[in-house]
């Protein structure tokens, strides 16, 4: 009987440090988590290289807007001439 319940003890003492070790790996992970999202959340703000995002929106798309602008130009001037 005493060496069931020394080998209980032994193995109760084994699952209560394995479980703090996930514990504290678990917090560990939760901090890094946390500090990436607050990290894309700055340069979601502050953009790439000191460009907003809307501002790389803007300078990627703007030669096909202006193409299109000025199709509708040359589209409504023939149709007046």
């Amino acid at each position: 009987m005493q060496s069931f319940i020394s080998y209980f003890e032994t193995h109760v003492n084994n699952l209560t440090q394995q479980v703090k070790t996930l514990g504290n790996a678990l917090t560990e992970q939760n901090k890094m988590v946390t500090h990436f999202m607050k990290e894309m959340s700055r340069i979601r703000r502050q953009g790439v290289g000191g460009i907003s995002w809307w501002m790389f929106a803007f300078f990627l798309l703007w030669p096909f807007i202006a193409h299109q602008v000025i199709r509708m130009i040359i589209r409504r001037l023939q149709i007046i001439l």
